[in-house]
């Protein structure tokens, strides 16, 4: 009679069913052991491709950026110069206009040529595209030695600036009188002044409007030349005109 025994071992479903578990178990140990060791490997690759996006979408972020900048400074410069080649325009317009000019009306209906002297020329364009605190000085304005009174010589260039006035409306002036240092300070202040003050109502006398014209006297506070020569003196000696707005 056989034993049971070895039955058992010589069955054939049995060695079938456990070599299938074995089989079974083998393979679920080697995936287990294939994916733990592909894991790092696997979240390497993962921070390397980020890595990499990220690093492409900073590139495209920098060449926007760069684009933009380009183009706002390229519009920027464009009108830029659009308003100086409008600006130059303008001052050549005036300036040309005020050349073109030889002869003005006095407010009473007076002719009057102008820009017969380099002062009255550059009075003149300063008025015409308006330079602002820029000083001219009378060239054939004359006073008596020690007076406030104008000389008859004189008339003709203050009727000048009274035409040039006329003609631009919207301007404002200052006079400005200087002296020699010949006497004391106090009394050469005032004889600024009033010196300046005559010319003021010479140009009221034909038709300017007197808030149009400051008056200042500085005395011998301000000379442009030595007061150690005649000639120097005499440059000293002056009267001044101002465009203030």
């Amino acid at each position: 009679m056989p034993n049971d025994t070895q039955d058992s071992l010589n069955s054939p479903s049995l060695d079938k069913t456990t070599l299938t578990k074995y089989l079974i178990a083998s393979l679920v140990i080697g995936f287990f052991a294939l994916f733990a060791t592909s894991t790092p490997l696997l979240a390497q690759t993962t921070q390397q491709d980020l890595q990499k996006i990220r690093a492409d979408m900073e590139a495209r972020r920098e060449a926007e950026i760069s684009k933009l900048r380009a183009e706002m400074a390229l519009k920027q410069q464009t009108a830029m110069n659009r308003l100086r080649t409008k600006m130059e325009a303008s001052t050549t317009e005036q300036s040309r206009s005020s050349k073109a000019l030889t002869q003005l009306p006095l407010p009473n209906g007076e002719l009057v040529n102008i820009d017969n002297t380099d002062f009255e020329r550059q009075v003149h364009n300063y008025l015409a595209t308006k330079q602002f605190d820029k000083s001219a000085i009378f060239d054939k304005l004359y006073f008596e030695s020690g007076s406030d009174q104008l000389n008859a010589a004189s008339q003709e260039q203050v009727k000048v600036i009274a035409a040039l006035l006329h003609h631009y409306t919207d301007k404002h002036i200052l006079l400005q009188g200087h002296t020699d240092n010949t006497g004391n300070l106090e009394e050469n202040t005032l004889l600024s002044l009033r010196r300046s003050n005559t010319v003021k109502k010479a140009l009221t006398q034909l038709g300017i409007d007197p808030k149009r014209i400051q008056i200042e006297g500085m005395g011998s506070l301000k000379p442009i030349a030595s007061n150690d020569t005649k000639e120097g003196r005499e440059q000293n000696r002056r009267l001044e005109l101002m465009i203030t707005k």
